[in-house]
């Protein structure tokens, strides 16, 4: 297993945070402005580790209810399905009827506005019933944990590293027209966000309940508009605020819940309340309506 490329990547990580800040609205540090902003940059750090492209918790979800497709052969299931820009391999455990999978995908243009590169190794083991089986054509459930994994990710004015993963999910009715995902999932990451003459930098962790979240089995791509479900959470961080000279450092609990609504086009949207607000964030992308 290879590890992830971040030596290469980190000249790009510098530079391409700062793409397209120039139109960002400042955000003062101190004050009543900290603890109003400290809500929105909760809510840009869930999303992204909620998102598709970057890795996220539907990420991981997408992947294990992905596992139920077989290709013409049973002991490669689902090689043809990755997206482009990743790459696999697995192995199979006798003894303990587990598969254990390494996976290394890289989205987007590292010469661009968005960007992603992350790993992860998973342990999976199909049951009937209680019992493990070795393939998903046997199954009706599937225990999905993750075990580890790593990850940056870039966007206009934000950049990202996963300090840590862990996840608990099973998947049942995984030959159904849709699957439903319960279980858990645990992050910790540091996200800085910058703008024009500001600079934040959360370090957090993150802790997700799922609840029923459901979507169709077989292709990752179908998770961009047809989930639903609840996810309940807890997010703590230190959020340093820097502009200038000023330096302030606060730290913050959240309680929040994320459930998915309309949005536009092709892609479903999720909506995370937090702190009395909503936020509404694209799950594809991480992105989320209305804050810089």
């Amino acid at each position: 297993m290879k590890p992830i490329r971040f030596s290469l990547l980190a000249t790009f990580l510098v530079a391409l945070a700062f793409a397209g800040c120039d139109n960002a609205d400042p955000v003062t540090a101190g004050g009543g402005d900290a603890n109003l902003s400290s809500t929105e940059d909760a809510a840009v750090s869930i999303a992204n580790a909620l998102s598709l492209e970057g890795g996220g918790a539907l990420d991981i979800a997408a992947s294990a209810s992905e596992l139920v497709v077989t290709s013409s052969s049973s002991s490669s299931f689902g090689g043809d399905r990755f997206p482009d820009g990743c790459s696999h391999e697995s192995s199979y455990d006798e003894t303990t009827m587990t598969w254990t999978r390494f996976i290394e995908c890289e989205h987007g243009n590292p010469g661009g506005l968005f960007y992603a590169l992350f790993s992860r190794t998973a342990t999976y083991q199909f049951l009937d019933g209680d019992m493990p089986v070795q393939y998903p054509e046997e199954a009706d459930a599937v225990n999905f944990d993750i075990i580890d994994g790593e990850g940056i990710r870039i966007a206009p004015g934000f950049s990202h590293e996963l300090l840590d993963i862990g996840a608990d999910l099973n998947v049942a009715n995984i030959h159904g027209e849709l699957v439903t995902v319960n279980g858990t999932y645990d992050r910790a990451a540091t996200d800085t966000l910058y703008t024009r003459n500001a600079e934040r930098t959360l370090t957090y962790d993150l802790a997700l309940n799922f609840i029923d979240v459901q979507a169709p089995p077989g292709d990752r791509r179908h998770w961009r508009n047809a989930v639903s479900g609840t996810l309940e959470g807890v997010y703590h961080a230190v959020i340093t605020f820097m502009r200038g000279d000023a330096y302030e450092e606060v730290e913050i609990w959240k309680e929040f819940t994320i459930v998915f609504g309309e949005g536009d086009g092709d892609v479903r949207d999720a909506l995370i309340t937090i702190d009395g607000r909503t936020f509404r964030a694209d799950i594809e992308t991480g992105q989320v309506q209305g804050v810089d």
